[in-house]
């Protein structure tokens, strides 16, 4: 076992503010959740038992998995990273990182020893509320597939997320600095994705009125493949999309498009992986870069 990720676990476990941080997290989570789901019903927080039906409870279900969802998504983006973001910029700030660099421990071994330290405590806020997510489930509203989706999915920003606060760490000399840029970078794009959709569709609708609704099959599959991984950049987003091409279609996997605007008579159709699948090969793609870029900054001499 990694001695960095070793001795990270012990220095935690044996903290009480980290019991305190994980209990107030789970109440404000269950609360969140719980008030969420009882004003989406009927418009109102609770309903007298004698007007409770299946369909309120199937509602609910289905409220209270995405409800969760989405926390545990800003869990996995914002909390999650809170021990990386000092992983590397702590040491210099306590003038240890040369004594660590002097442990004989290569400089790949230091990054993944953090890295999967900060991951594996930050994955405990991500496994505890998992009893209340799976409430959806035994209401009947929620799949096994859709939950094993959201889990994958969840992870993989867990995982790039990490990665990114490391990277930052190396990079900055001050912890301050590195999470005023991690927290910058996160919470910036959130209204650019409005603004970039109104955009994009004004730019659509632009084009169809200039060019007429007929378009080469060539055209056709680039706008198709183009939204599909536009929307699978950002995990709000790629959340929203999957979700709503699943209801379409009732597949997590391959989707099929028609061509409809083509001049071709039947339609062609492609064929498509689901917005979250995209997603998931980017940012574990992207955070295995972030590591390797961490571990070329810390092995260069001068650091």
């Amino acid at each position: 076992m990694n001695p960095i990720f070793r001795r990270h676990l012990h220095r935690v476990v044996r903290r009480p503010r980290f019991f305190w941080l994980l209990s107030a997290y789970l109440a404000l989570t269950a609360l969140s959740s719980l008030l969420f789901v009882g004003f989406s019903i009927a418009g109102q927080p609770f309903l007298p038992p004698a007007q409770v039906s299946m369909l309120h409870l199937y509602r609910g279900g289905r409220t209270l998995f995405w409800a969760t969802s989405v926390l545990l998504l800003t869990a996995c983006t914002l909390l999650i990273p809170v021990h990386a973001i000092a992983a590397i910029s702590a040491e210099r700030e306590r003038h240890t990182f040369d004594l660590l660099l002097t442990t004989g421990l290569q400089p790949r071994a230091i990054i993944l020893g953090k890295w999967s330290a900060a991951l594996t405590t930050g994955l405990v806020y991500l496994v505890a509320p998992l009893p209340l997510t799976l409430l959806g489930y035994w209401l009947g509203a929620v799949t096994a597939a859709e939950i094993a989706v959201t889990l994958v999915f969840l992870i993989a920003n867990a995982v790039a997320s990490t990665a990114w606060a490391v990277f930052l760490s190396t990079r900055c000399r001050r912890t301050v600095t590195a999470v005023l840029i991690f927290y910058g970078v996160a919470l910036i794009p959130l209204p650019l994705i409005g603004i970039t959709a109104v955009l994009v569709g004004g730019v659509t609708s632009s084009w169809l009125y200039t060019f007429g609704p007929t378009q080469s099959m060539g055209l056709a599959a680039l706008i198709e493949y183009g939204w599909v991984f536009l929307t699978s950049l950002h995990p709000l987003t790629t959340a929203i999309a999957s979700e709503v091409l699943w209801l379409e279609q009732g597949s997590w996997g391959l989707l099929a498009f028609t061509l409809s605007r083509t001049t071709l008579s039947p339609p062609p159709t492609i064929t498509l992986p689901s917005p979250w699948i995209i997603h998931v090969v980017l940012t574990l793609g992207t955070a295995a870069a972030f590591l390797l870029l961490a571990t070329r900054r810390v092995a260069r001499p001068e650091h």
